[in-house]
């Protein structure tokens, strides 16, 4: 062990647990499954934190969540949602709105969700490249409506709803599409 530690260990003494202080001061917990230490979760002196195997979690809050790849090497997964149930299934990520006053400070046209792809132009100014976002349209009980959209830039130009799904509609180039493909341009042809 490089530094302090604290272990704990199951009555059958066929699992332990080791919080360790390391020789650069991060706090370590490492699992031991009766034949193999496993390092899980490392809490690192800059603030950042490092996981190992499955991470099950409520209620979690992140900011400042880094990516670590070069161009030209292999990319990785910055995030991947696994599921290894038997069955059909598939692997869900949810986007939850729930505000702390309850339901009656939800609205008509409030965000439920938003992805936003972002990277720094050329001069180094960051920059929204495309925008998914799903509305609540109408958060009346039986009457649910929604919409998701998918907004892009062309010459420098915000085209917030370059895809629109609404009520199932679908339009392109507008926020309202009325047929169920609704196609509309800025130039007649």
């Amino acid at each position: 062990a490089d530094g302090p530690f604290f272990r704990l260990t199951n009555a059958a003494q066929s699992r332990q647990y080791l919080w360790q202080l390391d020789a650069s001061n991060n706090i370590d917990y490492w699992y031991y499954n009766g034949s193999t230490w496993t390092p899980t979760i490392s809490l690192l002196t800059d603030g950042g934190a490092t996981f190992g195997g499955t991470i099950s979690t409520t209620g979690i809050t992140t900011s400042g969540v880094t990516n670590n790849f070069s161009t030209g090497v292999a990319w990785g997964t910055n995030l991947s949602l696994t599921n290894t149930n038997d069955d059909i299934s598939p692997p869900i990520l949810t986007f939850r709105k729930a505000p702390v006053s309850g339901y009656t400070s939800v609205a008509d046209g409030d965000y439920v969700g938003f992805i936003n792809f972002r990277m720094d132009n050329t001069n180094n100014d960051e920059f929204s490249w495309v925008e998914m976002a799903a509305i609540a349209r109408d958060v009346t009980d039986g009457s649910e409506d929604s919409s998701f959209h998918i907004g892009t830039w062309g010459a420098g130009t915000e085209h917030p709803y370059t895809i629109m799904a609404r009520s199932g509609n679908v339009g392109i180039g507008t926020g309202s599409p009325v047929f169920k493909l609704d196609i509309r341009t800025s130039t007649p042809g």
